[in-house]
């Protein structure tokens, strides 16, 4: 199944003809690669890249117009799922990248849905100002991380994402745009709810397409600059050495980790204990597709 030609030309007179594509080499570079449950790998029937709000509303009208189906995403980052039946195409928002705002005064910033936390959190540092990174790795969307309630190993110290998620613009599954919150109200991203029933519950469900969302921040508590010597992946981070140690330790099995472990937890030293994952560690390490799949 391919798009009809009259409905491919309605798509394209919102994005542009650069920001859409239907060729068979672009198509494949978005095919999910394994296939679970013995499914075979489904192409979508197109790839579009909007730009801003109006622009996704737009497409999913036309979409709900000609009964096509569409799923959205932002960094790839697991993609096994990605198209589950023909007739679907596929709105990446890597386009919407900007930051919007930065509030100092009163503690929030304003972000697109394919703004990244190596984008982000460099930004905020300059000001004195953080918020809770998920261990998701740099390239991850901030917005996905915060409505999917990416808390992981952070919450010890700054509780669970969503608390800090405040208002957010959200194109609903029948082509609405709807604000959330203080925004509803043209009163600002300060708030994510306002009187009467919360549409936060909806968040979870993965529902219509997230476009721009506020994020609280915190003072950042420490050097607003760390001293850095070289590019990814090959640098160097100084860290101060009145507050940071870095220990390495290596152990040949897995029942040694284990019980060093349990000595740690004994101590009451650890924190928290991460396995990394190791597709994520490949593309920080390495400097193309190549070196990751030697990797």
């Amino acid at each position: 199944m391919s798009l009809l030609e009259h409905v491919y030309s309605e798509l394209e007179s919102v994005v542009g003809s650069e920001h859409i594509s239907d060729r068979p080499h672009i198509l494949a570079a978005y095919r999910h690669t394994s296939p679970q449950g013995g499914r075979k790998s489904i192409s979508p029937e197109a790839v579009i890249l909007p730009g801003r709000s109006e622009e996704v509303q737009a497409i999913v009208r036309i979409c709900n117009r000609y009964n096509i189906g569409y799923t959205s995403i932002v960094s790839l980052f697991g993609m096994g799922w990605l198209v589950s039946r023909p007739g679907t195409i596929i709105i990446s928002l890597r386009r919407m990248n900007r930051i919007l705002e930065i509030n100092e005064r009163d503690g929030f910033t304003v972000v697109e849905p394919a703004v990244r936390h190596v984008q982000l959190k460099p930004e905020l540092m300059k000001r004195g100002l953080s918020y809770p990174v998920p261990s998701v790795g740099p390239s991850c969307s901030v917005l996905a991380n915060f409505l999917g309630k990416g808390e992981r190993h952070i919450q010890h110290s700054y509780s669970k994402n969503n608390r800090y998620l405040l208002g957010y613009e959200w194109v609903t599954p029948t082509g609405e745009l709807i604000r959330v919150g203080s925004l509803a109200n043209d009163s600002g991203w300060f708030c994510p709810d306002g009187p009467g029933p919360s549409l936060g519950g909806l968040i979870q469900k993965g529902n219509g397409i997230f476009t721009k969302a506020a994020i609280a921040v915190d003072a950042w508590k420490g050097p607003a600059i760390l001293p850095t010597e070289g590019r990814s992946p090959t640098y160097k981070v100084r860290l101060p050495q009145d507050c940071h140690k870095v220990h390495i330790f290596k152990f040949h099995t897995l029942e040694k980790v284990r019980d060093f472990m349990i000595e740690m937890g004994k101590a009451e030293i650890g924190v928290g204990v991460l396995k990394f994952f190791y597709a994520t560690a490949g593309v920080m390490f390495t400097v193309s597709a190549n070196d990751f799949w030697e990797l």
